[in-house]
């Protein structure tokens, strides 16, 4: 469902590409479906982190060696996937939600936003 409100969203956005005020209201929204969406992956993937922290301080305790490498790894990766993720939420806020709405002229064309 969250999927389908995108969808709908971005496709308001660039069809109200000429209308200043409806482009306004389509990229807030997307902004703040952009902060939900990143809230959810940030709070479950801290969650995540948490509970295999968890395993692997009882897997530890208990002297179970064969699985701490294993866990090691795990956790390197849900850590390596929150700062991809934040990379990433941050870049689409600032560059693909916040660059267009502060931007004033009227030839603004979102399509021409390539860096390089």
């Amino acid at each position: 469902m969250l999927t389908g409100t995108v969808y709908v969203t971005y496709s308001a956005y660039y069809v109200s590409i000429n209308s200043s005020h409806l482009r306004n209201i389509a990229a807030t929204f997307i902004n703040t479906l952009q902060i939900i969406i990143f809230a959810i992956v940030l709070r479950n993937s801290l969650s995540v982190l948490q509970q295999l922290k968890f395993h692997f301080d009882i897997i530890r305790n208990n002297g179970v060696l064969q699985l701490q490498e294993c866990l090691k790894t795990k956790i390197s990766m849900i850590k390596k996937f929150i700062a991809i993720a934040t990379a990433y939420f941050l870049f689409e806020i600032s560059f693909h939600g916040l660059y267009p709405v502060m931007k004033h002229h009227q030839g603004f064309n979102p399509y021409s936003i390539i860096l390089h």
